[in-house]
């Protein structure tokens, strides 16, 4: 039988000032934004130009441009949290016997650390 990895050291506390900074840097970014002249339904706009000056965008990928567009549409890329039960049993199936208060302090690492990686600055 496996022996069950070690619980990770608890970074909670890391990972909640971590967020905290990110949400006054967010804040700030948003507060200073100011839009182009491009609209985002103005097809023959620019609109990677656009979506690169929103605050918090990572990344904008284009696809190989066409001829005359007809639509566009716009993927938005995120994490996601999976539920509360469903984490627990993923990690009860490598840490069995794991308990509650072990699984809610992992689940709320993940957690911060989603909201981190939303909130990171580009």
């Amino acid at each position: 039988m496996p022996i069950a990895p070690p619980l990770p050291p608890d970074r909670t506390a890391e990972l909640a000032a971590l967020v905290a900074e990110q949400e006054k840097t967010s804040a700030a970014a948003v507060e200073a934004y100011q839009p182009g002249g491009v609209r985002l339904d103005d097809l023959a706009g620019d609109a990677g130009g656009l979506l690169r000056r929103l605050p918090g965008a990572a990344a904008v990928d284009l696809p190989v441009p066409v001829g005359a567009a007809a639509r566009r549409i716009v993927h938005l890329r995120d994490w996601h949290l999976v539920p509360w039960p469903q984490f627990a049993d993923e990690q009860r199936a490598v840490r069995p016997g794991l308990p509650d208060a072990d699984v809610d302090r992992l689940y709320r690492e993940l957690s911060l650390q989603v909201e981190a990686s939303r909130r990171r600055p580009r």
